[in-house]
């Protein structure tokens, strides 16, 4: 049986996950701009071994971010997780309690009844609770668009495969465009939860300006003669 606190719970994990899936965007924001100084500027001296190296920090550490979001373990704290708990008790997320948080909010107040439509994206029109169906799909979307993320981290990264067992599938591959649908979903979906765990609220751009100066690192040289 669904209670407040099984809500709550679900909501202090949820707010728990913000700065990861931030720093998926902030730091594809960075590997871009990078790469675009390097593909770009003609006086850079391109070494195989100083490219290959720059390019397995940013992938290991994306896709290991991305599979951190799909984990099953009951130990652990995911976005795949909070959808399927959602999915399996959807009586937590109640339309009432986003009611309430409109109007307990000075900013949302005057506007309930339009923002209180939002609530119908999760649960249908009308509905009192969140419709299993809605997050299940959302849940299934985000374990498919991950899974190559999730194969290499397994196999490759975090693990090394057995190739000699029976039923080794083949050394796992992950192509950019691959990568980076997996992040868009990632941020995707937490954007839209985000509007149900923090009614009349919204997430702005994940993938952020970055500001005047970050790249000051590159203006000379790094290699001292």
């Amino acid at each position: 049986m669904a209670s407040a606190n099984d809500w709550a719970h679900w909501c202090t994990r949820f707010d728990a996950l913000k700065d990861e899936v931030l720093g998926l965007h902030h730091s594809r924001r960075i590997w871009r701009a990078v790469r675009t100084m390097i593909e770009t500027n003609p006086n850079v001296h391109r070494s195989g071994i100083a490219e290959h190296w720059l390019t397995q920090c940013y992938s290991v550490a994306q896709m290991a971010g991305v599979r951190r979001q799909v984990d099953r373990r009951a130990d652990a704290v995911s976005l795949w997780r909070l959808l399927d708990q959602l999915a399996v008790k959807p009586g937590i997320a109640t339309r009432a309690w986003f009611m309430q948080e409109l109007q307990a909010r000075p900013q949302s107040a005057p506007y309930t009844a339009t923002l209180g439509d939002v609530f119908d994206t999760f649960a249908g029109a009308g509905k009192p609770s969140v419709d299993k169906d809605i997050v299940r799909a959302d849940r299934d979307r985000l374990s498919n668009d991950a899974e190559s993320a999730k194969r290499v981290v397994d196999q490759s990264v975090a693990h090394q495969a057995d190739a000699t067992r029976a039923g080794y599938a083949g050394v796992a591959i992950i192509t950019w465009g691959e990568l980076d649908t997996a992040i868009d979903t990632v941020g995707e979906l937490y954007k839209k939860y985000y509007n149900l765990r923090h009614p009349g609220e919204k997430l702005g751009n994940l993938e952020p300006d970055l500001p005047a100066g970050w790249d000051r690192l590159f203006d000379t040289a790094w290699k001292y003669q």
